[in-house]
């Protein structure tokens, strides 16, 4: 799935996340400290100001407080846009602190 992260006017990071038709919908959105998950996020949309929470509580178990992921996809192999997105992000994160991770450790040497 693609995911593309915007920064808008007023300088706010966006997550641009297409549905199953193909619409492109515009989140905000904010790593949350984890408590009990090992994962945790929120998303708003920008534009009806719904916000869903996004978790990983145990390795590969995702889930989304979102109607779509509760209502027609619990049980099912195929996860809502907003686990796409999370865990595509979380990917990317992860990645990126490897980069930084290796360029500190080739500094220091």
């Amino acid at each position: 799935m693609p995911l593309t992260i915007t920064i808008n006017d007023a300088g706010q990071s966006v997550l641009e996340i297409a549905d199953w038709k193909g619409r492109v919908w515009q989140y905000r959105w904010q790593i949350l400290p984890r408590g009990y998950s090992l994962w945790l996020m929120e998303v708003t949309r920008t534009d009806t100001e719904a916000t869903y929470y996004i978790d990983e509580d145990l390795p590969g178990h995702w889930r989304c407080t979102c109607p779509d992921e509760f209502f027609r996809k619990r049980g099912q192999k195929r996860k809502c846009k907003h686990i796409a997105a999370a865990r595509a992000l979380r990917a990317f994160l992860r990645e990126l602190t490897k980069e930084s991770e290796h360029a500190r450790r080739s500094q220091a040497s």
